[in-house]
This record gives structure tokens, sequence and C-alpha cells, in this order.
């Protein structure tokens, strides 16, 4: 996020070509194949929460939340 706004000079990148890109999801079954595909064009991070780090969970990777804008969505069906 530093790339679109930076905290020092709060200035950043005004070319969304620079900043933006596209994010897939698929939804899958049971079995993990895939029933639904979505695609996520133009998209963004709005907001992106803090990492808390401690030494209470050894077993677990970070874990942040990301909120994305997006400027459009398709998908593979229509149902």
């Amino acid at each position: 996020m530093n790339g679109i706004n930076s905290h020092s000079a709060n200035t950043g990148l005004t070319n969304p070509i620079d900043y933006q890109a596209d994010l897939i999801v698929e939804q899958l079954d049971r079995d993990e194949s895939v029933i639904k595909k979505y695609n996520f064009r133009g998209c963004f991070p709005v907001n992106v929460s803090a990492i808390d780090v401690s030494y209470e969970t050894v077993d677990t990777v970070e874990e942040f939340t990301v909120e994305f804008q997006v400027q459009y969505w398709e998908s593979d069906t229509t149902s």
C-alpha cells in the first residue's frame, strides 16, 4: 500500500495499471473439484489489518485481513 500512498511524502502511484491486479477465486465442492470460478478485475487493497506479533500462537502463520476495492467481476457461469 505504500506504493499507492507513501506515508513520508503523501505521494504514490498514479497509473492504475501500476497498482491494480486481477484476482481469481475458485469455489470448490467437497471433493475439491472446481464448481465455479470468479475473476475479480482491477483490484487494489484499501485496508490491511494489523499483524499481531506474539509467542502465544506458535503453530500459525501470520494471519491478517485485507479489504480490496474491485472494478468489476466476472463468472464462468451465469447460475
